[in-house]
């Protein structure tokens, strides 16, 4: 059976300057009856200075799917806000809106945001998903395992890697590190900075991996870049299996490009023909940092 697939989006930089949320993007469908669904966000944010909180959740009225308080860096600074969603399904599903909603923490500061995509699709058998809402802790720079999917490929093919959780450290700005593998093999790595320690702060990543047949093993790790401590919670990890849709391209770059530019330049590129009619979906991610 085909994904059915729903997709919401609000391009303009929206402000705000109250502590009460405001919603800025809503996607509205009712699911197959039990069947899973998931839902992939994305958006940028900013602060007019650099000890503002910003604040954001996707809720549906009744549950909060999750709560994150970042600090904003400086005026000009955008961040990039990604997360991971599972909906479990029902035997007698009815419509359901999700809003994304943001606020900021004084009325005296402004938050904005901008860029706001949700895109909610059906699970399909071939998928795998692992989560855990609770709180893990890490203490040193050794890796701790947080989460452990086992899944069953049925032929060789490409999966996309998702995963998303938050996370606070004990002392700001320290930064947290995570990692994905893949039957013990590192597929990506990457240390995020928290600026203040009484945030939630969210990160997340998609990769494509090519698995062969037979049952493999995605993890999951995180860790302290010091002695201090550092938790993550509402964290979540799925395989999507990419030929159960349409049409699937793909491209990765696992090496580190560097520039001293002020202007863009290339990093990857993705060459592909889509079929007409029809809406295409580009994901990215990177990990990025700065050196003096």
């Amino acid at each position: 059976m085909a994904r059915d697939i729903h997709y919401s989006e609000s391009i303009g930089t929206s402000s705000s300057n109250t502590t009460t949320y405001q919603t800025k993007l809503s996607l509205t469908f009712t699911q197959r009856a039990n069947g899973d669904y998931f839902i992939l966000l994305s958006s940028l944010f900013g602060t007019n200075i650099n000890t503002t909180d910003f604040r954001s959740r996707l809720t549906d009225g009744t549950t909060t799917y999750f709560d994150h308080t970042v600090e904003g860096g400086s005026a000009s600074e955008v961040i990039p806000h990604f997360s991971l969603v599972r909906i479990a399904g029902t035997a007698n599903p009815t419509a359901k809106t999700y809003n994304y909603e943001f606020s900021v923490e004084s009325t005296s500061l402004t938050a904005s945001l901008s860029d706001a995509r949700l895109l909610a699709f059906s699970r399909d058998g071939a998928d795998g998903y692992i989560e855990t809402e609770g709180t893990t802790s890490a203490n040193s720079t050794t890796y701790v395992n947080k989460l452990s999917l086992s899944l069953s490929v049925p032929s060789t093919g490409n999966y996309l890697i998702v995963f998303s959780t938050e996370f606070d450290t004990q002392s700001a700005p320290n930064d947290c590190g995570f990692r994905i593998t893949v039957d013990g093999t590192e597929q990506v790595a990457a240390l995020q900075i928290n600026g203040d320690s009484t945030n939630w702060t969210p990160v997340g990543a998609v990769l494509t991996v090519n698995l062969a047949a037979g049952t493999r093993t995605i993890n999951l790790d995180h860790r302290t870049n010091a002695t201090t401590r550092s938790d993550i919670r509402r964290t979540r990890l799925a395989a999507i299996r990419l030929d159960t849709f349409k049409q699937s391209w793909s491209a990765s770059k696992r090496t580190i490009s560097q520039t001293q530019s002020l202007s863009a330049v290339n990093v990857h590129s993705l060459t592909a023909t889509g079929s007409a009619p029809g809406d295409n979906i580009v994901f990215t991610s990177s990990f990025g940092g700065a050196a003096t």
